[in-house]
């Protein structure tokens, strides 16, 4: 089973990205499940109906949010979708799921998606330990093998610790949020497959997915009262394909994409 997670969308060169790649990539490494985080997909921030339709359209199979989940139409799209994630350790939120099963034709994949706590410190989110709601799902399927953990987290060190919290449970963990693909791809003890972040969909040549103009005089002025513009140039894919055994669920291989 080959399953390609691909890290945040940012902006329309995120999605046309996609749009033009996923085919290439479906086609290439023969695909069976394909998890996008589109956290930042809708001009930098949430998402809409009509994003989500189109990544669907494009032949995404699951698609993931994160601490943007309060903007845009967000929220009202993962009530409308069953395969639409939002952080599962939000206690205050109704609407929409934190984990989706998800059935292939060949296997089912349990896919659990969760958010940081450190340095995620908008009062608009209260997040739950992510570790305590990551297990509270885990136990209600033990009866799937492939099971796959997204952490949306700004901490490396939040990523890291979800990674060997779960080694040699879950078939693969990925971490989303900072835009930035780490370098620290592998495989945990037990066939856990890793990475601590996926990277982004977009303009690589841009400040995280946004244009300089607009991010830079952040930095240097304290502006913070600018707004972020998403970044236009020609954007490219970012992430990593988990091969994966459907007899044991554990990872036998983990591919760069980018």
């Amino acid at each position: 089973m080959k399953v390609l997670a691909l890290g945040d969308i940012a902006g329309k060169a995120g999605r046309l990205a996609i749009e033009n790649d996923l085919p290439l990539l479906k086609e290439k490494y023969n695909l069976d499940c394909v998890i996008v985080n589109a956290d930042n997909a809708a001009h930098g921030f949430g998402m809409s109906d009509r994003i989500a339709g189109e990544l669907f359209d494009c032949g995404v199979d699951i698609i993931s949010t994160g601490d943007h989940y309060t903007d845009r139409d967000t929220l009202k799209v993962a009530d409308k979708y069953p395969n639409v994630v939002r952080p599962a350790n939000l206690p205050k939120v109704k609407e929409g799921r934190g984990h989706v099963v998800l059935n292939t034709g060949k296997e089912k994949i349990l896919f659990i998606s969760v958010m940081g706590r450190l340095y995620m410190d908008d009062p608009r989110r209260e997040p739950s330990n992510p570790y305590h709601e990551v297990r509270k799902i885990l136990d209600e399927y033990k009866d799937i093998k492939i099971k796959i953990v997204e952490i949306h987290a700004e901490a490396t060190s939040e990523k890291v610790g979800m990674g060997h919290y779960l080694k040699g449970e879950v078939s693969a963990v990925f971490g989303s949020h900072t835009h930035v693909q780490t370098s620290d791809l592998k495989i945990l003890e037990g066939g856990t497959g890793y990475i601590t972040d996926l990277g982004m969909c977009g303009d690589q040549n841009s400040m995280l997915g946004a244009k300089t103009e607009s991010a830079l005089p952040r930095l240097l002025e304290s502006a913070e009262s600018r707004r972020l513009e998403p970044a236009e140039g020609v954007g490219t894919v970012s992430g990593v394909i988990f091969d994966i055994d459907p007899k044991t669920g554990k990872c036998t291989d983990v591919i760069l994409v980018n």
